[in-house]
């Protein structure tokens, strides 16, 4: 075991620890809730469209693109569904499209959702792009000049 290198090394001290004591569940959600203080100073950008709630989107198999449009203060973000396919696990994966108005190049847009977080940045129009994204609930961070904005949270 001497030549391990560190991450090989913290690995077998942490199965190590999770088999001589679990971490209790309380602990866990408390960790969870730590982490919501990252974004505490973000400005909140709520929904203030979403095309699945205003229209019939899906009915009898139509493919038609979902967007919903989050609004904090004078920035506004757009996101669209592009497209959804099945990974080899039977697991829906979305491809996200989205654009930050006004135009805002080189933000970093992070994608928060159940397996992680997904990372883009935009392009020199307040575009970005994002595959591979899983279906369920997730909410946007956005690393703005003028601070953070982070979306209301969203089931894609």
């Amino acid at each position: 075991m001497k030549d391990l290198t560190d991450e090989q090394l913290l690995a077998v001290l942490g199965d190590a620890l999770r088999m001589a004591e679990p971490v209790p569940e309380a602990v866990r959600d408390m960790a969870r809730g730590a982490l919501t203080w990252r974004t505490v100073d973000a400005e909140l950008a709520a929904i203030t469209s979403d095309s699945a709630v205003e229209g019939l989107v899906g009915v009898r198999g139509t493919a038609v693109a979902r967007t919903v449009l989050f609004t904090a203060g004078e920035v506004e973000v757009e996101l669209t569904v592009a497209s959804t396919t099945t990974d080899a696990g039977g697991r829906s994966r979305l491809a996200l499209a989205g654009q930050v108005v006004p135009e805002a190049p080189a933000v970093r847009v992070r994608i928060q959702h159940r397996e992680g977080e997904t990372l883009v940045t935009s392009d020199d129009f307040g575009a970005f792009e994002a595959t591979d994204v899983p279906r369920g609930p997730a909410r946007l961070l956005l690393d703005l000049p003028d601070g953070p904005v982070v979306t209301e949270a969203v089931t894609l």
